[in-house]
């Protein structure tokens, strides 16, 4: 978890008030610790009210959490540079995502930030405040939530829509997947950089495709798992879910399988009878009608989408990473 946020102002006024506002509207993704960072200044406090940045045209922050040993609080800094990363690069080699992409912009670092784009693999969004600018970016895949907008005060960009919307951004929306994002003398510009594009099809045998089809999975699996002893599965029983539960079983990572379904429904009975296939150990949880109209609230605060289809996969998932964190 965690959260990072980012202004800069149209004109002569202080980014940092309407980004103070951000991080608290963000806090629940993160209270371990709030940073904000200027041109001139960095400071980092365990809450956010003693947070006592001067004003600036232009400023980033970071609601933290602390979930792996080595995340650290941010921003961070070198040199020119301040830096917020949420999300994670696979694998990760026990260092933290922040201070290995602030490496790589000791040089030139607007093609250093393209450079991110095009060579790291994971699911992050970045912002770097270089002499003035302000870069941005987002994992070719958009595995990391990140949104844009603008009103006639303010450029803004965060993790969560409820933040641009609380400083009265109206028109909120995804900043695109695989994209740099770019604000000088007050305009902004969006660059491509990894774009997903149809690859070219070619006909292969049955065998060898099954065989690459495996290479893949381990090593994309085994990339995410990285450094971990025991992980919590959301599982269903079906394809998906029992191929990653097998896959990390033989890689030997510890595997806590987690099943959840209404009350009535068959489904759980059919995950339980795969889980016990695979050899691993199955938490059920049996949810109620009432249980739903409970959690809908919370839900809806938490994926900013009322869509129904997307109400019905996220409330199973609230449900897991509740018995999960439990």
């Amino acid at each position: 978890m965690g959260s990072t946020a980012a202004v800069i102002c149209k004109g002569k006024r202080d980014s940092t008030r309407f980004l103070l506002k951000m991080l608290s509207v963000m806090s629940h993704r993160g209270s371990e610790a709030y940073g904000i960072a200027t041109d001139n200044a960095l400071e980092v406090k365990g809450d956010l009210k003693k947070l006592t940045v001067t004003e600036s045209n232009v400023s980033i922050g970071y609601n933290f959490s602390k979930i792996l040993p080595w995340d650290k609080p941010q921003p961070v800094s070198f040199n020119n540079v301040k830096l917020t990363f949420h999300g994670r690069v696979f694998p990760n080699k026990e260092m933290s995502e922040s201070d290995l992409i602030l490496g790589l912009f000791e040089r030139e670092p607007v093609k250093e930030a393209e450079l991110i784009l095009e060579k790291l693999n994971g699911a992050y969004s970045f912002a770097a405040l270089i002499d003035g600018k302000l870069i941005v970016g987002r994992d070719p895949l958009g595995l990391k939530p990140l949104y844009y907008g603008e009103n006639h005060e303010v450029y803004a960009f965060a993790t969560e829509k409820k933040a641009l919307w609380s400083i009265g951004i109206k028109n909120v929306k995804s900043f695109p997947p695989g994209f740099i994002g770019q604000i000088s003398n007050g305009r902004l510009s969006l660059k491509p950089i990894k774009v997903l594009k149809k690859p070219k099809t070619e006909s292969i045998s049955a065998d060898k495709c099954i065989r690459h089809l495996k290479k893949l999975l381990y090593s994309s699996i085994s990339d995410r798992i990285y450094g971990l002893k025991k992980v919590a599965l959301a599982f269903s029983g079906g394809l998906d879910s029992s191929i990653l539960a097998a896959i990390m079983k033989e890689l030997g990572v510890d595997v806590q399988l987690i099943a959840v379904g209404s009350e009535g429904s068959h489904d759980y009975s059919w995950a339980l009878e795969i889980a016990e296939e695979i050899g691993l150990p199955a938490d059920l949880k049996i949810f109620k009608a009432d249980d739903v109209r409970d959690v809908l609230p919370i839900v809806l605060w938490l994926i900013e989408d009322p869509n129904p289809l997307s109400l019905s996969i996220a409330v199973p998932f609230y449900f897991v990473a509740e018995e999960s964190s439990n």
